[in-house]
């Protein structure tokens, strides 16, 4: 079954990367990505990432497809991701990465997976999940709330 997949990566060099693949291909023009201009500091590996994959009854054939389902399904996502925060207020325990769970939704099942590089990260993992629904959720939004015609 086709699949939406709203991800968020953080990387050691401090860049977020924030978007939505479909079927695990992934689409510049569905991703924001903010990073540190200093290239000395370029480290482009992942210290943490939150996954929320959701099932899609047919395949998308544009961005606007995407943009819509997304528009229509925003407060699910959001929802899991603040689930998740909950969950992991204590930390996550390394050896158990990446820790994934699933919950039910009016569209159907959501998949949360969530990984950190290192325990501090780990522990760490509810700050970093509310940062992004505070900073990264928003500009997303407002983003990709904006139609957009051409072909995936």
């Amino acid at each position: 079954m086709p699949n939406i997949t709203f991800f968020h990566h953080e990387r050691a060099d401090d860049g977020r990367r924030t978007g939505l693949s479909v079927d695990g291909r992934r689409d510049a023009e569905l991703e924001i990505f903010d990073t540190v201009e200093e290239e000395e500091d370029f480290d482009p590996t992942i210290r943490w990432y939150i996954d929320v994959r959701m099932p899609v009854a047919t395949p998308f054939q544009t961005r606007s497809e995407v943009l819509a389902w997304f528009n229509s399904n925003q407060e699910i996502i959001r929802s899991a991701i603040e689930h998740a925060a909950e969950k992991l207020e204590s930390g996550m325990d390394c050896d158990g990465a990446p820790w994934s769970f699933t919950m039910n939704s009016p569209a159907g099942p959501v998949r949360v997976s969530i990984s950190a590089q290192r325990r501090l990260d780990s522990l760490q993992i509810s700050k970093h999940l509310h940062t992004l629904l505070d900073r990264d959720w928003p500009a997303f939004l407002k983003k990709f709330q904006q139609p957009v015609l051409a072909t995936v």
